[in-house]
């Protein structure tokens, strides 16, 4: 929290060296237009550490939707989730939403957007979108193939 008031030159460092160490061939980030001030801030911060001439070993980058922070962002037509990419995550829907449970205070009350339920909801829809029973989606940024 509180990114705002983080130095942003240092910031970007920081997540450069960590993905300089790390050097992930895939780089999933949160979607650039959340409403949470310290998600756009974070999405700036990574997405300046990837340009594709630099970091070679990267061959996707993918944003994230979260729950009351993706859908309740200004939706035009240039800025809203218009995911391109699911994963199946039938087999783990069950893993997913007992790992939420332990972030309590994230976890809202129902019928709220971040409640078990609506977690479920959202991976139905996303799973009848990509023909199986639970997904998560992502919009794709970069792919090599």
């Amino acid at each position: 929290m509180m990114l705002d008031q983080v130095d942003l030159i240092s910031f970007i460092n920081k997540v450069a060296n960590v993905i300089e160490e790390v050097q992930p061939n895939e780089v999933y980030m949160m979607y650039e237009n959340d409403v949470h001030s310290d998600h756009k801030i974070s999405f700036y911060a990574v997405y300046s550490c990837l340009k594709s001439f630099r970091r070679p070993y990267i061959n996707r980058i993918l944003m994230f939707e979260a729950l009351s922070e993706t859908e309740f962002a200004v939706a035009t037509s240039q800025s809203s989730f218009i995911p391109n990419v699911y994963v199946d995550i039938s087999d783990y829907l069950e893993q997913k939403l007992d790992i939420m449970r332990m972030y309590d205070t994230e976890l809202m009350e129902e019928p709220y957007p971040r409640s078990i339920s609506s977690i479920q909801a959202l991976a139905r829809i996303r799973g009848s979108r990509a023909g199986v029973k639970y997904a998560e989606a992502f919009m794709l940024l970069y792919s090599k193939e």
